[in-house]
């Protein structure tokens, strides 16, 4: 997370972007004082005067990591923010990641209204209920402990609250362990970000290798 200030005497638009070294895709958020990531993703931000009521914005940056990156990688990020006014003047930072573990993850997506299944993508019309599932599972040698899933929802639709478990909850996580055991856990997420903290929200402290989870939520088209 990073903070970018204003201490200039007028105000300005800033353009994020990002050089990652490892060539990983990213996106830009704003967040609040928590972390929290607090909309859609963002390119810019908009900053008052130096000591304007809002001179200063925190926000964060999402890298993607594909399945197939080798462990204990190390990913050099350059983030920059340009002052749209003056192109010359620009703020750099640099983030460096570790991939120490290897999470694989898939989304797929379905039509409810229409009885479809699972693929890559889904398509309907207004009103109609889009279902998303994303598979994550251990492919690395270690137990993961820390496991917190977050997926934007579409911004032309809104988030289902009620869909799983006799209407109570808008998510559903369905786990497979060693052995072939399944364990169902209930929870609950909120737009625009659906973030689900596994060991907080299921009781599930460690993924073992190999042993995998399903998370499924639900959106309506918005008419």
């Amino acid at each position: 997370i990073h903070t970018l200030r204003n201490n200039g005497s007028v105000a300005d638009d800033f353009d994020l972007t990002a050089t990652s070294s490892l060539g990983l895709s990213y996106l830009f958020y704003l967040v609040d004082d928590d972390g929290n990531i607090t909309g859609a993703p963002i390119t810019s931000i908009h900053l008052d005067a130096k000591g304007g009521a809002n001179d200063e914005e925190s926000f964060a940056i999402r890298l993607f990591i594909p399945c197939d990156t080798p462990e204990n990688s190390v990913d050099i990020t350059e983030v920059t923010a340009t002052f749209r006014s003056d192109p010359q003047v620009s703020r750099t930072v640099t983030d460096i990641t570790t991939i120490a573990t290897k999470l694989f993850m898939k989304k797929e997506a379905r039509n409810v209204t229409q009885s479809g299944t699972f693929s890559d993508q889904a398509e309907g019309t207004p009103g109609e209920i889009i279902e998303y599932r994303v598979t994550f599972q251990n492919f690395s040698t270690q137990d993961l402990s820390t496991i917190i899933i977050s997926d934007p929802i579409p911004p032309f639709t809104d988030l289902v609250p009620d869909a799983y478990n006799a209407g109570a909850n808008s998510v559903w996580i369905q786990f497979t362990f060693a052995g072939g055991t399944t364990s169902d856990c209930y929870t609950n997420a909120t737009a625009p970000v659906v973030t689900v903290d596994i060991p907080a929200s299921c009781a599930v402290i460690t993924l073992k290798p190999g042993e995998k989870g399903e998370l499924y939520y639900q959106v309506k088209i918005k008419e």
